[in-house]
């Protein structure tokens, strides 16, 4: 939905003479468009926390006033040569001029060249969430924005400033969902929301705060087909919110949950009431363009529903002229396209089905770039090889109304071929990834060196031979410690007690008596791989072993085999269970049942 960032306060600077004649230059240009405007003395006598209100005050609804403001703050500021002030003074002509994105990324950039060495608290980690979201709206670049966003998330730990890090932390999570990662958003926005529910308890920020991360959390559970929780929370969110402004969030999630149960005259409704507020959107912070896209496509899929379809295509092509005018392409726009294509199919427009199969192709090309993925969904229900083939049909049978029925003849031969080239294609990858876990599988039963490596490792201690003792002079570590600690990890591998779960590096060092550093440099010096690694890879040889020796094991699900080796997530071991053998814990199973069976 929506990016936030938290207000702020600034330090000192020497600004690059070249910098300061361009922004001068462009002040200028502004000017001559404008009507000349007369300071009143009191507001440039004002405190800097004092101009700083009344700039936000007005900047709504007189921001061309509110622009001359920002030059007081900035321009009282260089006088007394405050760099924190500077910093501040450019980030709020960009707050003010948002929309002109130009000028906005200007006086972001001066904003961070002038604060990338202040120590405050907020700054610079502000100026580069602020950043990220303008790289977000104005020009649809996820990946530079979730890079400013992590540098951003970075200097905010490092500060203590826990609200910005939970705004980071709300950022990359909507990022992370507009990619199609939506468990992973799911869980960031699970943890943002209870702490900054107990954050708006403690009346350290606002409602609306809490609010903006809840919206998107009720989102990724949509995403997620969790509609009924998604559901009931957007109702008891609805009642906190009432007499707010950001209700209209509720209003819009609710209008989309309306649709998932099939309440489509309902769901209009609501979609209908908000669409106006998120069209004429003033300050740039309430909605932002994927609001916009969500609300036009479920608003198209409802009147489609009600079979007016006239109305449908309206919306469809509003969200067709977001993706064209800002380059904006996400997964919602596929959907959009794919209607509009399948429905000039009907009505046999070739012209017009040309069109957007073309931009079916464009935007599968700008998210393969730029975000390296795919929704899975839309994938299957419409996939590139298919769209490539239509958009051959489709030249070919334009072409063809002007030829002889032996063209026609040819033409389904033509793409009779290249369908058959195609399964065929598909048919030899799924035959050699089966071959390949095929021989994977036989590895890890053929093969007992798994269990000999742990019976090894459980009758010999770690780091007894001449060449780890040698070795262990480069961990300028003092022996004596290095092998109380191996002692200790053989103790702790024999006791099997790495299938305990919520092992962190700390929780490890306390159990085996030393300190963090130490075990992270004496795990990566003696097994050749960090404590994650090594902790994941015990608990997938011991999960093996079980699922080879115990056919009880072999009825448990993916989450209950996780929770036996100490994974707290299914996801979580499935990936490392493939990291370790090439294969899924699930392929593991069945082959191991069917050679049961067998």
């Amino acid at each position: 939905m929506r990016g936030i960032y938290k207000n702020s306060i600034l330090k000192k600077y020497t600004i690059y003479k070249g910098l300061y004649f361009f922004l001068l230059f462009t002040i200028f240009l502004q000017a001559q468009h404008k009507e000349q405007v007369v300071i009143p003395d009191y507001v440039r006598q004002m405190r800097y926390d004092a101009l700083y209100k009344l700039i936000y005050d007005i900047k709504r609804d007189q921001p061309e006033l509110a622009t001359q403001y920002c030059r007081v703050y900035l321009d009282k500021a260089k006088r007394e040569n405050d760099s924190l002030r500077q910093t501040i003074g450019y980030r709020l002509f960009t707050v003010v001029n948002h929309k002109n994105y130009r000028y906005a990324f200007h006086y972001i950039d001066s904003a961070i060249a002038i604060g990338k060495h202040l120590k405050d608290t907020k700054y610079p980690a502000l100026l580069h969430i602020h950043k990220g979201i303008l790289l977000e709206s104005d020009r649809a670049n996820f990946k530079k924005a979730l890079d400013y966003y992590l540098i951003g998330l970075d200097l905010a730990r490092k500060r203590g400033n826990i609200d910005l890090e939970l705004s980071c932390n709300h950022n990359i999570a909507l990022i992370k969902r507009k990619f199609g990662h939506y468990e992973e958003a799911n869980r960031i926005l699970k943890t943002v929301c209870k702490r900054e529910a107990k954050r708006y308890k403690r009346k350290i920020i606002p409602l609306e705060y809490y609010h903006l991360s809840l919206a998107e959390l009720i989102n990724t559970y949509r995403l997620t087909n969790q509609i009924d929780s998604a559901y009931t929370l957007n109702n008891i969110a609805i009642k906190e919110s009432e007499g707010e402004f950001h209700k209209h969030y509720f209003v819009l999630t609710g209008g989309m949950l309306l649709w998932h149960k099939q309440k489509y005259t309902a769901a209009i409704k609501n979609l209908e009431s908000v669409v106006p507020l998120i069209e004429n959107n003033r300050n740039g912070v309430y909605f932002d363009i994927l609001d916009a896209i969500e609300a036009y496509l479920y608003l198209g899929k409802s009147y489609d529903a009600l079979n007016q379809r006239d109305t449908a295509i309206r919306y469809y092509k509003k969200i067709d002229s977001i993706a064209e005018k800002k380059n904006y392409v996400l997964a919602e726009t596929h959907e959009a396209y794919l209607f509009l294509k399948r429905h000039y199919e009907k009505l046999g427009d070739k012209d017009q089905q040309l069109i957007y199969v073309n931009k079916l192709l464009r935007s599968d090309s700008i998210l393969k770039d730029n975000y390296n993925y795919l929704r899975k969904k839309i994938t299957n229900d419409y996939d590139v090889p298919r769209w490539v083939a239509d958009k051959e049909a489709l030249i070919e049978e334009l072409e063809s109304a002007k030829k002889s029925t032996s063209s026609r003849f040819y033409l389904i031969v033509s793409i009779m071929t290249l369908c058959i080239l195609g399964v065929g294609g598909v048919a030899i990858l799924n035959y050699r990834k089966r071959r390949l876990y095929a021989q994977r599988f036989q590895k890890l039963v053929g093969d007992d060196t798994l269990r000999q490596a742990q019976g090894d490792m459980l009758r010999q201690p770690f780091g007894k031979s001449n060449e780890t003792s040698q070795g262990d002079k480069e961990l300028t570590i003092s022996p004596d410690i290095v092998e109380k600690v191996l002692q200790e990890l053989a103790r702790f591998e024999k006791n099997q007690e790495y299938l305990k779960p919520n092992l962190t590096t700390s929780v490890l060092a306390r159990k085996l008596k030393t300190n963090a550093k130490y075990l992270s440099k004496i795990i990566n010096h003696h097994k050749g791989k960090n404590i994650t690694q090594y902790l994941n890879d015990l608990r997938i040889d011991y999960i093996i072993e079980e699922l080879k020796t115990n056919t009880k094991y072999r009825n448990y699900t993916i989450k209950a085999l996780a929770k036996e080796a100490g994974f707290n997530l299914g996801e979580v071991f499935s990936k490392a269970f493939y990291k370790k053998t090439g294969i899924y814990p699930s392929y593991f199973i069945k082959e191991l049942q069917k050679k049961e069976n067998e």
